[in-house]
């Protein structure tokens, strides 16, 4: 539902009608007409009107993806698109015409020039690495055979890995034309290192390689125990156990030697 406010900042001060407030009982139909000047733009100069359109403007420019016929339209209205490149396209049902090579396919376009969020999701080989990686192309790369990007951005990609640093992140095949550095476990790092070189040797490029290290200022009590995975609902961590258990033989060891010396001395040894 759209609605236009009005900016009506003295709407208690303008006079009304003599004949309207002069009325103990209002009929529907004068109640509405008292409320028309509040909502008249014609007090405003059409001030309303202008924020309207470019409220439009601005909403245009921050949508993610844009299609070709509206990109078109858009820079009719005076809301063309900054930075953009190809995304995808429409599907389209090739049995309704036999001469889809002659005829361009419109792009879908993504804009890269406001902020966005997005989620993939799919089953297993459906592409949404692919779709990523086209992502960060596009955000990454100024190239004119993939869109306007005159300002390309800077990227960073976490990955989490289920198999406990044995895969590489499959956005790291994109330093054949963006500049990689990948961060790893530093008791991974041998591994990783070769199967990440692997990677670039395909590519015919480089990766830089080096182990994530945490500054001991930036660590506090929270912190740590959020690396640790301590804390969070359900079983606690082995080696939180392992560690708990330590400390609880410890403490009960130093109660007993204390205890020991406390029987001595009263004993008079």
């Amino acid at each position: 539902m759209a609605f236009t406010v009005v900016d009506s900042h003295d709407r208690f001060s303008r006079e009304l009608p003599t004949t309207i407030r002069t009325l103990p009982v209002m009929s529907q139909d004068q109640e509405l007409v008292r409320y028309q000047r509040l909502l008249t733009l014609d007090d405003i100069g059409g001030k309303a009107n202008e924020l309207g359109i470019k409220a439009t403007q601005e909403e245009l420019k921050n949508v993610p993806l844009v299609r070709w016929d509206v990109k078109q339209h858009m820079e009719n209205e005076s809301a063309g698109l900054q930075q953009y490149a190809v995304m995808g396209k429409v599907p389209v049902n090739e049995t309704i015409s036999n001469n889809l090579d002659k005829t361009p396919a419109p792009p879908v376009l993504l804009n890269t020039n406001s902020p966005w969020s997005a989620f993939l999701c799919g089953s297993q080989g459906s592409g949404k690495s692919h779709a990523l990686s086209c992502m960060l192309e596009n955000c990454l790369l100024d190239d004119p055979c993939i869109g306007k990007n005159p300002r390309p951005l800077a990227g960073i990609v976490f990955h989490y890995d289920r198999s406990q640093a044995g895969d590489v992140c499959e956005a790291a095949y994109l330093c054949s034309r963006v500049p990689t550095k990948v961060l790893v476990s530093a008791s991974s790092i041998g591994k990783l290192k070769k199967s990440y070189n692997d990677v670039a040797k395909k590519c015919g490029a480089e990766i830089g390689v080096a182990p994530l290290e945490l500054h001991t200022s930036h660590l506090n009590t929270e912190r740590i125990k959020l690396l640790m995975a301590v804390g969070k609902e359900g079983d606690m961590p082995l080696y939180m156990s392992v560690s708990g258990s330590g400390v609880k033989t410890r403490e009960a060891t130093l109660i007993r030697e204390s205890g020991c010396e406390e029987d001595s001395a009263r004993n008079g040894n």
